[in-house]
């Protein structure tokens, strides 16, 4: 199930609790390069030129838990935040000829130590979208979240959520902000740039649209597993996808939600 969601908002709260549960592991993939923008196609990205200014997005664990109801159906709800952990920006630009193209392609930029710039031409799309009575541009699929009871191997309730991609906080290092608020306001931009320099990090909080699981059908109350993915389907390079997936087990009761330990 696809639906919409709008434009992060930061939680200080939520920041400092970070700090606290940080982790990450190891791995590789690639994607092929090419040209696209208006600059000519540049030499591939061999083997992910060796990690060489290569971003890694990492979904850091969930956190802020809440019960709530959503179109009368009851849900849980939760924060999430992903963090470039990576050597390079994770830096993507959307662009299309005109207004009346809904969908912008996007190309993903890469920084190696040489001066060069690799762009990466990915299948992913944004698009201008509107909630709060604010428009964004967003990375369409940027996210998938599903449950399931423990010890089962069956998920339930998965679904992809859409993404602005904004710098709202720096968890890592000394680096400036690079990037902007997603085109916000400015619907018929027919370019837009948006992305997370190194140990920046982009979060939706749980109240956005969006940052939920449907709880029907489930036997209550018991404990689950609830997973977050970013990038669930490959679109963009990075230097690892082993930790693309944060996964938390909780206890639900008809009453309140209780987190028992990060993973599951």
């Amino acid at each position: 199930m696809l639906r919409v969601s709008h434009g992060p908002k930061w939680s200080i709260v939520a920041l400092a609790v970070v700090f606290a549960t940080l982790a990450a592991t190891g791995g590789a993939t690639a994607k092929p390069a090419s040209s696209a923008d208006a600059s000519p196609p540049r030499t591939a990205v061999p083997g992910v030129a060796g990690k060489d200014g290569v971003p890694d997005l990492v979904m850091l664990p969930l956190e802020t838990f809440h019960l709530g109801y959503e179109n009368g159906r009851r849900v849980i709800r939760f924060s999430s935040l992903v963090e470039n952990q990576g050597d390079g920006p994770f830096e993507i630009v959307g662009s299309r000829p005109n207004t009346t193209t809904r969908d912008l392609k996007v190309v993903q930029n890469v920084y190696p130590t040489n001066g060069e710039v690799h762009r990466i031409i990915t299948k992913a799309a944004m698009r201008s979208l509107s909630h709060d009575d604010v428009d964004r541009f967003h990375v369409l699929n940027f996210e998938e979240f599903k449950l399931r009871p423990e010890g089962s191997t069956s998920w339930q309730g998965a679904h992809r959520e859409n993404f602005c991609v904004e710098e709202l906080g720096r968890l890592h290092g000394q680096g400036p902000s690079r990037y902007g608020d997603c085109g916000a306001d400015r619907p018929q931009l027919l370019k837009v740039k948006e992305g997370l320099a190194v140990g920046w990090v982009s979060a939706y909080d749980w109240y956005l649209d969006g940052q939920l699981l449907y709880l029907d059908g489930l036997r209550i109350p018991g404990n689950f597993c609830i997973s977050a993915s970013v990038d669930p389907l490959r679109l963009f390079t990075e230097k690892t996808r082993t930790n693309n997936t944060a996964a938390t087990l909780v206890r639900i009761t008809p009453e309140n939600v209780q987190v028992i330990r990060q993973g599951c």
